[in-house]
């Protein structure tokens, strides 16, 4: 089972650099919002499996407002967490 723990966006730089194989960035624009996201196919795993971490590029506030600063600012940044399966 698999479970996404949300991290400061520092976090989620030191997480990919560390990573230990060979991570694939994209965006997926077919949701809303958009979401980034590392993959890491090394194990033959398809998205969404494979992806590691990601970014929920949102650019609405908790009341709706509007982002028009550079649409950064709410967005969300999480790392997966592995658990075994009991």
């Amino acid at each position: 089972m698999d479970d996404w723990q949300e991290v400061s966006k520092d976090e989620l730089v030191k997480f990919v650099r560390e990573w230990p194989n060979k991570l694939d960035y994209d965006v997926a624009t077919i949701c809303e919002p958009p979401l980034g996201n590392y993959n890491d196919f090394s194990d033959g795993k398809e998205w969404p499996e494979s992806m590691v971490a990601k970014i929920e590029m949102d650019w609405l506030g908790p009341n709706k407002e509007i982002d028009r600063t550079g649409h950064k600012r709410f967005w969300k940044y999480y790392i997966k967490i592995q658990r075994s399966a009991a």
